[in-house]
């Protein structure tokens, strides 16, 4: 891969906003860091620019991954949860 155009990835917490448009769309995420005051802040981590068709083919590809991951997510998602419940109560 050229040094020029590898990929990085980037943390967010979540979507903030979705400007949907024509021929580009922009998606911005989130993240949360601790200011000096010890309060926790939503902070922009990234804009996505990215071509409209790409993106709405791009959202149900990860709607589909999710649906076809989900018998695999759940229980172990279930047993972290009674785990959880286990060592806080």
């Amino acid at each position: 891969m050229d040094s020029k155009n590898e990929s990085k990835e980037i943390y967010a917490d979540e979507v903030i906003s979705a400007m949907i448009g024509f021929p580009i769309s922009k998606i911005i995420f989130s993240s949360v860091k601790k200011v000096e005051d010890g309060k926790i802040e939503k902070v922009e981590a990234v804009t996505i620019a990215i071509n409209t068709l790409s993106l709405l083919k791009g959202c149900n590809f990860i709607l589909n991954s999710a649906k076809n991951a989900s018998e695999n997510i759940i229980p172990k998602a279930d047993k972290f949860i009674e785990e959880f419940k286990q060592i806080v109560e």
